[in-house]
């Protein structure tokens, strides 16, 4: 998966309720923090688990494009990794600034 824009081209980006839809979280993390400029910002919503029931979990994974949802320590060393510090709330809204390059 490769996002059709260049590095360092958005000043920020916003999203919600998507990274359950993606097969590679992490490697979707990485391609829109890629695509914002160094000391931009990400920022949206995330269900996390355990918050999400394991029934809502169970019936979001029983969608075949569906992964389910994940731990707030996934979605913090994703975005790290990913080269963003991330401020995340306990019920999964999220602010991360993609760090300055060097």
């Amino acid at each position: 998966m490769r996002l059709p824009y260049p590095d360092d081209t958005f000043d920020s980006m916003f999203w919600f309720l998507m990274l359950q839809w993606t097969a590679d979280p992490s490697r979707a993390i990485a391609e829109a923090v890629r695509v914002v400029r160094p000391g931009g910002l990400l920022f949206g919503c995330q269900p996390l688990r355990p918050l999400v029931s394991n029934y809502m979990n169970l019936v979001v994974r029983s969608s075949r494009n569906s992964y389910g949802f994940f731990w707030p320590q996934d979605y913090v060393h994703w975005f790290v990794q990913a080269g963003a510090d991330i401020d995340l709330g306990p019920i999964g809204i999220f602010l991360a600034r993609k760090r300055a390059a060097g």
